[in-house]
């Protein structure tokens, strides 16, 4: 009788991990953090970590955004592993479990190229609403107005031509040039800070009927203004609207502006108008 002698260390010890297969797992990992940075739901996750921008709240804000870096790459990594594990255990041959392993991360980035679409067309389009929403709010709030009546001395809505217009617009866009070198100068600035850039443009609009002139004057690094000007009757009608947002037009469609030149010129928003 034979008797054969092992080391119990030597039968529990298992084969060491080829550096390769960890290398492999780590590489789903990544691929899995990049799809989930470049879609925007890492900065989503990280949002409502988001407490403060003082010295304690940015430390916790950090220790959050590497824990979650290390959450999603580790994820990747044991998914990998569940993955190469199940198609070891197929009934797959050895040729075609070596083709699967050899794919497996490139169905992967491909999978997930597909899912990228779906988080980032949602997130687009809610940051598109919130800026919506932003721009609104911000206009309902900063744009001044005027509405002024006089009278038209004559001047009737058939003297609306292209000729009227660009008087108009030139006659505007001095006088808001004027109040704004006369606003700096009585602030202390001086000769040089005067030579802003100035732009404007003007165009009729007809809406229910009525021909009203509107003239658009931008003070870059200033402000924006509009004046949109109409004659009902023998009444010259003046509607005046600002804000220093030089950077976003003020519509007059819609908004504060739009709501002042309804109520003006009698007529009901949202504005439908024909060139």
């Amino acid at each position: 009788m034979k008797i054969i002698f092992t080391n119990p260390k030597e039968e529990s010890k298992e084969p060491k991990k080829s550096r390769w297969w960890i290398a492999y797992h780590l590489l789903i990992g990544i691929i899995l953090y990049s799809w989930i940075k470049a879609s925007g739901l890492y900065e989503l996750i990280l949002s409502f970590f988001y407490i403060g921008s003082d010295h304690k709240s940015a430390t916790f804000y950090g220790l959050m955004a590497a824990l979650i870096t290390l959450l999603i790459n580790f994820s990747g990594y044991h998914l990998s592993k569940k993955v190469i594990k199940s198609i070891k255990q197929s009934k797959l041959s050895n040729s075609s479990q070596k083709r699967f392993i050899i794919l497996f991360p490139i169905i992967f980035f491909i999978i997930l190229g597909f899912l990228f679409y779906i988080p980032y067309t949602l997130i687009e389009k809610e940051k598109a609403q919130k800026m919506k929403y932003s721009y609104f709010k911000n206009e309902e709030e900063n744009v001044v107005t005027a509405i002024s009546v006089e009278n038209s001395k004559g001047l009737k809505e058939s003297d609306f031509n292209l000729t009227t217009l660009k008087k108009l617009e030139e006659f505007y866009t001095k006088r808001m040039k004027q109040k704004v070198d006369n606003f700096l100068i009585k602030h202390g600035y001086t000769a040089k800070d005067l030579n802003l850039r100035i732009s404007s443009n003007s165009y009729y609009i007809n809406v229910e009927g009525k021909k009203i002139a509107v003239i658009k004057i931008k003070i870059h690094d200033f402000g924006n203004s509009v004046f949109i000007i109409g004659i009902i009757g023998n009444d010259l009608i003046k509607v005046f609207c600002s804000w220093e947002n030089y950077k976003e037009e003020i519509s007059i469609f819609t908004g504060k502006c739009g709501k002042e030149i309804a109520k003006a010129f009698g007529i009901s928003l949202p504005l439908q108008y024909m060139n």
